[in-house]
């Protein structure tokens, strides 16, 4: 039971964080920051761009599920039925990104670095 209250404070601390992850996170494409990553980090950063197959599948239970409670209700309005289906997936895949995301970063600026010395300026919230 604790490990998902610490989970979700982990889930919200990323929601109220998602501007500074998504700064950093793009702070991390830029071609003059890659230079300066290792190998090790190059990896890091990769894996975390490819979201796991748990965040995927978690997504689609969540359209299935959504799409089964929701068709008979919207049976006559088969659009508005796949649109309202995408929404709980949307919000699985963009919570699971930027608790991924904040993973990432608060691992890479624990380190002493050249990366971490070029991120500290755009991720200074993250510490």
């Amino acid at each position: 039971m604790e490990a998902y209250v610490g989970e979700a404070g982990n889930v919200v601390k990323a929601w109220s964080q998602r501007a500074a992850i998504i700064r950093c996170m793009r702070t991390l494409r830029a071609p003059e920051v890659k230079q300066k990553m290792d190998e090790l980090q190059q990896k890091q950063v990769e894996d975390a761009l490819d979201p796991p197959m748990s965040l995927i599948l978690a997504a689609a239970g969540a359209y299935g599920s959504t799409y089964v409670a929701l068709r008979r209700p919207l049976r006559s309005r088969p659009l508005l039925l796949q649109l309202a289906a995408c929404g709980p997936p949307a919000a699985v895949l963009c919570m699971g990104g930027l608790c991924i995301g904040r993973r990432l970063l608060k691992d890479l600026l624990s380190r002493d670095s050249a990366l971490t010395q070029e991120l500290r300026p755009h991720c200074s919230e993250l510490v």
